[in-house]
């Protein structure tokens, strides 16, 4: 019985020495799984410490230029920025160490900056990246280096990069919301040779991209060029037509091959839309002058003219009789927006002058002498009335003029013309031949301007800004309806702004002028009041040929022309600069072509330096390691 039990017990023991090192050698490798595990996790944390500091940086840069230009002040850093403790050093000057713990883990982050970001933010600097002695780079005088070390534990990653100034936008049409154009043949161009895109954080609706869509890239001067030439990128679906191309991945390969372009539907990245501000347009160093709100009308008025006539009776006395003829002629009316009541109307006195002793038929009196009184009066009654001079020019404010003859109303270059309330520029002629009547027959009164067209003629409204060399501006704490806009300068309002189908811009370069278009709401191209037939076809009103930025804090729309018989008409619609609607969407309808075409000189031409010290970067070379 004893030799049965010792055995049971060398078996025992076996085991148990067998399971022992079983299990010192799980606990060993589990061991190396777990340093293994927290060295991984240490590499993870240093990528995503090295990340936040990259943001960071680029956070603080973009909101202030000069950010790593001076040596760091630690009571600036915790007064503006405090939610980050950090202790701050400062190796010499324009190279600028920032380390930051952060808080509630074992990550940190440190930053180094060589800023030589100009004063003046402009787009197009220039970088060579290759250029760099020692451990830091040589930084062109345009440019920042910025690295960042990330840490956590024992792991480290490093992230360096090369920035330069970047125009305010970068795409020629750029919205929050949708793009649509629903009809017509379109081209996406640009004369900036990095550049050639169009963005929409929503759907982008195109025509039928096989046919009507193209691609080119005029500003890509290489002597090579090979597709894709631009790029349209939509964070949810891009149609062409009916076709869904984010549902369709052979109809999308046939569109980028017949667009010559890269459409990109379900982007991953939301587009950055630059928030502009009255502050960051722009404007003329000149007079700042301000005028009435209102809606000024080009129309029409009814003029008395006392007259004293010298005639021979039928007895072949001499006698002298007076009368208050009235005479239709040009004008131009301010109303209220609201009430629409009629607050100062200014009229030519030259317009309605007869000469001395002018032999002159009327009714009644066979050959008469007429004189002219003095005392001219509107036969309307109106709180306010002002005669223009020979040139038809009437002076609305400092700087700003009207011209009766040719309906424009025109900002003297370097003037800033601040409006408190609406604006408007209308046009509502009835006819452009003067008339004098007495009694209820009335007398044609031909000798005033026959040369002018014909009644029913429609004539455009035209608000010129600056000239060739100087703009001027338009600025209005209401909402603006204008008829059209040309030259250089800008337009500013901060509600709607209307355009009664047309916005042109002087010439065909940056040095002949650019015009920003700003809306706190949106801006909108409408249906002219008046548009026949004759007018359509000859173009009028429904070309527009603009060169600039168009920038709507909601909606940026394209409405549908209909002539005088109530039928559509296309309009060709060319847009030379950047489209923004910042929280809205892009909607074009009724054109037979549409240009857009990508220029940031526009943009540089337009946007002062940001407000605030802010900046637009865009990356030249990023590395990570």
């Amino acid at each position: 019985m004893g030799k049965p039990r010792g055995i049971a017990l060398f078996l025992v023991l076996t085991i148990l020495g067998i399971i022992t090192t079983m299990l010192g050698a799980f606990m060993t490798l589990n061991h190396s799984n777990f340093s293994l595990l927290a060295s991984s996790m240490e590499q993870a944390e240093a990528q995503q410490a090295c990340l936040s500091g990259y943001n960071y940086a680029l956070y603080r840069i973009e909101h202030d230029k000069s950010f790593g230009k001076e040596a760091f002040r630690p009571e600036d850093e915790v007064t503006n920025y405090g939610p980050l403790d950090s202790t701050l050093t400062c190796t010499r000057r324009s190279v600028s160490t920032l380390e930051y713990e952060i808080t509630g883990t074992r990550m940190s982050f440190s930053i180094t900056v060589l800023n030589n970001l100009p004063v003046s933010s402009r787009s197009g600097g220039s970088v060579d990246p290759d250029r760099r002695p020692g451990d830091f780079p040589d930084v062109a005088a345009d440019a920042l280096f910025l690295r960042v070390v990330g840490r956590s534990g024992r792991a480290g990653k490093r992230a360096e990069a090369v920035l330069h100034c970047a125009p305010a936008f970068d795409s020629s049409a750029l919205s929050n919301g949708d793009l649509v154009i629903d009809q017509g043949s379109v081209v996406i161009d640009s004369n900036d040779k990095m550049r050639n895109f169009i963005k929409s954080n929503g759907t982008i609706n195109l025509p039928r991209v096989s046919s009507n869509v193209r691609f080119q890239h005029t500003g890509d001067t290489a002597s090579v060029k090979n597709p894709p030439f631009g790029y349209a990128l939509a964070r949810r679906t891009i149609r062409s037509g009916a076709t869904d191309l984010g549902a369709n991945t052979d109809a999308l390969a046939d569109a980028n091959r017949d667009s010559k372009g890269f459409l990109s539907p379900k982007t991953p990245r939301k587009a950055e839309i630059l928030n502009l501000d009255f502050g960051d347009i722009k404007l003329p160093d000149g007079a700042t002058t301000s005028m009435p709100p209102g809606n000024y009308v080009f129309t029409t008025t009814k003029v008395n003219i006392p007259l004293q006539i010298d005639y021979e009776d039928a007895d072949g006395n001499n006698q002298t009789d007076y009368k208050n003829l009235r005479i239709t002629v040009p004008a131009i009316v301010r109303r209220n927006t609201t009430t629409q009541a009629v607050e100062k109307v200014w009229w030519s006195k030259s317009d309605i002058s007869i000469p001395q002793d002018t032999d002159l038929w009327l009714p009644g009196y066979g050959g008469a002498k007429v004189t002219q009184l003095s005392g001219e009066s509107l036969a309307e009654s109106t709180p306010a009335q002002a005669v223009v001079g020979s040139d038809g020019n009437a002076m609305l404010a400092d700087g700003v003029y009207a011209n009766l003859w040719d309906s424009n109303i025109a900002v003297a270059a370097g003037y800033n013309v601040n409006i408190d309330g609406d604006f408007g520029v209308l046009y509502e002629r009835e006819e452009q031949r003067g008339t004098v009547s007495e009694g209820p027959d009335g007398i044609d009164y031909p000798t005033w301007r026959d040369n002018v067209a014909s009644t029913n003629d429609f004539k455009d409204a035209t608000v010129y800004l600056g000239n060739a060399e100087r703009g001027s501006s338009i600025k209005a704490s209401g909402k603006m309806d204008l008829r059209a806009v040309s030259g250089r300068g800008a337009v500013l309002s901060h509600g709607d702004l209307s355009l009664n189908g047309t916005l042109q811009a002087e010439g065909e370069g940056v040095d002949a002028g650019g015009i920003a278009l700003l809306s706190d709401h949106d801006v909108i191209l409408k249906q002219p009041d008046r548009t026949s037939t004759s007018d359509a076809a000859a173009g009028r009103l429904t070309d527009t040929n603009f060169h600039g930025l168009v920038y709507a804090e909601h909606d940026f729309i394209v409405n549908q022309l209909v002539n005088e018989n109530q039928q559509a008409v296309d309009r060709d619609l060319k847009i030379t600069g950047s489209v923004v609607a910042r929280q809205g969407t892009i909607r074009v309808g009724g054109t037979r072509t549409v240009n857009l075409t990508y220029d940031p000189k526009y943009l540089d031409d337009v946007v002062k330096d940001l407000s605030k010290n802010r900046i637009k970067l865009e990356r030249y070379s990023f590395t990570f390691r």
